[in-house]
């Protein structure tokens, strides 16, 4: 302190501010639990369930919160590897049972899936336009819309996952009255009594078309994250961040770098109105194949000192992020350099690195009671599970 003082001819009377940022207990590994082949993606939105892809084409569906992770669901869901899963809120699916998760997959596809709870999976709804592989996929925190992005270099916005399932729903329903109607006239043909007949109702699958397509991107769109129900960020190979207002389809604000943009969050609450230090739908982290993690606040003018942060440590490609739905300072990264760690976007550093995985790490996401669990996966075939001793 003195040292500061005399640095910058401060007198020892006056009254200096001190921020400083609260230590947290590096969490400790919990479990690994190994797959056939790279994990790609992971979502833990649910909460105490984990959806996680892989490089075999299967969706996962894991519980973390007891002694060891369990898997409760497997499926076949992509002829090429999975490469994004994004789990849909439950209020934004009343009208069916089960869950439902949206998956995109190197064969150019990009489907979304009930899950039941005995371990079952239907497919609901198909989205076709894409022409190459489908890099990600992103939900509004309400359900409201839906975005998907890719290798043919477009980032197209389709209905809500509240509006398609129902709308599975309502064909699987006239698909039962139909076959009812024809069970009971064949009944009648036998014996001259209209005999009601049970057909099983369900959801039928739907084929959907993109509402519009956000143009702006000149190359791959590797990532997309929504920061409110109508602000959306996206980045690419063409080395920008774009954000978007869905209403629209105009990108507001642009971020150019000099490198390839691999992975973006963004700090939302649990109300689906964006949360953080900055205005609703202004902050985004995002990171680079330079090996650094950018934090930038959409509000500030270009050139300004606070408008794009960048935060240094890891040692390849930045390729994973999560921020945490518990805290507005905290996210979460992945690298190539098979490292996860914790950031606290007011410091310089790291505030800790967890023992990392065993070859390329790919992806993260926090999830568990009180977001307390974070989740990786990696080049190595392994879902790792992570415990903080406390909340964020």
């Amino acid at each position: 302190l003195e040292a500061h003082l005399l640095q910058h001819e401060l007198s020892a009377e006056a009254l200096l501010e001190v921020e400083y940022v609260p230590a947290v207990v590096p969490p400790k590994q919990q479990h690994t639990a190994p797959h056939d082949d790279w994990v790609s993606t992971v979502d833990g939105s649910w909460g105490g369930q984990v959806v996680s892809g892989s490089y075999d084409g299967c969706i996962r569906v894991w519980e973390v919160s007891g002694a060891e992770a369990s898997c409760s669901a497997t499926w076949r869901a992509h002829a090429g590897g999975v490469n994004a899963v994004a789990c849909v809120p439950a209020a934004a699916t009343a009208s069916t049972s089960g869950r439902v998760v949206v998956s995109a997959g190197k064969d150019a596809a990009v489907h979304m899936w009930q899950v039941g709870t005995n371990g079952s999976s239907q497919l609901l709804a198909s989205f076709p336009g894409h022409t190459d592989a489908v890099q990600a996929v992103a939900v509004s925190p309400g359900g409201e819309h839906m975005v998907s992005c890719g290798w043919d270099g477009s980032l197209k916005v389709w209905r809500g996952p509240g509006e398609v399932v129902a709308a599975a729903v309502e064909a699987g329903a006239t698909t039962a009255g139909a076959a009812s109607g024809a069970s009971k006239r064949r009944k009648a043909g036998k014996d001259g009594a209209a005999d009601a007949v049970a057909v099983a109702s369900g959801p039928a699958l739907v084929q959907e078309e993109a509402r519009t397509q956000l143009q702006g991107h000149l190359h791959t769109v590797s990532c997309a994250a929504f920061a409110t129900p109508g602000v959306l960020f996206s980045g690419g190979w063409d080395h920008s961040v774009r954000r978007w207002d869905i209403a629209t389809g105009i990108a507001t604000d642009t971020y150019n770098g000099s490198k390839v943009v691999c992975s973006v969050a963004c700090p939302v609450s649990s109300s689906g109105k964006g949360a953080g230090p900055g205005a609703p739908g202004s902050l985004v982290a995002f990171g680079c194949s330079d090996r650094v993690l950018r934090v930038w606040d959409a509000r500030a003018r270009q050139g300004e000192a606070l408008s794009v942060k960048p935060l240094t440590g890891h040692a390849g490609w930045v390729v994973g992020l999560a921020w945490s739905p518990s805290s507005m300072h905290h996210v979460a990264s992945a690298s190539h350099d098979g490292a996860i760690k914790l950031w606290d976007i007011r410091a310089a550093v790291p505030l800790a690195t967890l023992p990392g995985h065993d070859d390329k790490a790919l992806c993260v996401t926090w999830a568990g009671d009180a977001w307390r669990t974070l989740v990786s996966g990696g080049a190595d075939s392994k879902l790792r599970t992570y415990a903080l001793e406390t909340a964020l």
